[in-house]
């Protein structure tokens, strides 16, 4: 009969495994991207026609040529493309956590209610002092956890930022760089800053 069990539960644990992480998420994908991509375009569209209509008319003489606007510069094509990928990123990342997190929750859910249940019949009522004491010793354990981690969260994330801050400006300034060939003071730069932001992830993990 345990042969059985445990072939039952190995068979059943692979089978939820399989309709969470797969089929659900997948039919999530096919349902939210588009959703959000019409969102995203139809925002776009709105914000294009509001720049549109809010343009000043030309009132120059046709000898002259008239000074475009300072927000006349991406058009709309740009930034919606930009806006897409960007919202691409997110959900692929989204839904990667969730086909990782999903399992895990459910799993999380039925081990608890099984123990309790298995505890509750095969202990009794006196089971409910060592899940109190359990209870009391998850919440301490988180909280000294956060109190701990969070300064150091908040170092490796401005690090971080500092890192990808450089990048952009490299990148927004590419015609600049490469005309005063500033390549190799940018590179040592994002160098020396990834290097800072590997020792502190190190320094923390070991």
């Amino acid at each position: 009969i345990f042969t059985v069990v445990l072939i039952s539960e190995g068979v059943l644990i692979v089978q939820v495994r399989q309709l969470l992480q797969a089929h659900f998420v997948r039919a999530f994908l096919a349902w939210v991207i588009p959703v959000v991509h019409l969102k995203v375009m139809r925002h776009t569209r709105c914000a294009a026609t509001k720049q549109l209509v809010n343009q000043p008319t030309s009132t120059t003489s046709p000898g002259t040529t008239a000074k475009a606007p300072a927000g006349a510069g991406s058009p709309p094509a740009a930034s919606s493309t930009n806006e897409l990928t960007l919202v691409g990123n997110d959900l692929l990342r989204v839904c990667d956590d969730l086909r990782m997190g999903l399992f895990s929750f459910v799993a999380s859910l039925v081990g608890i209610v099984g123990g309790i249940a298995g505890l509750l019949y095969l202990v009794g009522f006196p089971a409910l002092v060592g899940m109190l004491f359990m209870f009391g010793y998850v919440v301490f354990s988180t909280k000294v956890s956060r109190s701990i981690m969070a300064p150091i969260v908040r170092k490796e994330t401005a690090i971080a930022d500092s890192r990808l801050t450089t990048m952009r400006e490299m990148v927004a300034g590419i015609q600049q760089v490469k005309y005063l060939t500033w390549e190799e003071n940018y590179l040592q730069l994002l160098f020396n800053k990834r290097k800072q932001e590997l020792r502190e992830i190190l320094r923390f993990r070991f």
